[in-house]
């Protein structure tokens, strides 16, 4: 065997070992994104079930203000004997 063969091997051996490893770290972070991704994915997804509920609420209070609002008016317009032209 010749100095550079063998030369040639230890190299080829050597980029053997850095694919392997430069492949396993694209796997480790790769798993670490997706790990991320859901947990972002989670918390958004009860962010905005919080945000819906909340909305929700704010809404049906709403209503039930202007409903409340409405009826007096209705009340004062029949004190008043307000009738529409």
């Amino acid at each position: 065997m010749t100095y550079r063969a063998d030369l040639e091997r230890l190299n080829e051996l050597n980029f053997q070992r850095f694919d392997a490893k430069v492949d396993e770290r694209f796997v480790h972070h790769r798993s670490e994104m997706d790990r991320r991704l859901t947990a972002l994915e989670a918390t958004m997804e009860r962010r905005f079930a919080g945000a819906d509920a909340n909305l929700e609420r704010r809404l049906v209070d709403l209503l039930s203000e202007m409903e409340r609002r409405f009826a007096t008016i209705e009340i004062t317009i029949e004190r008043h004997g307000i009738r529409a032209p």
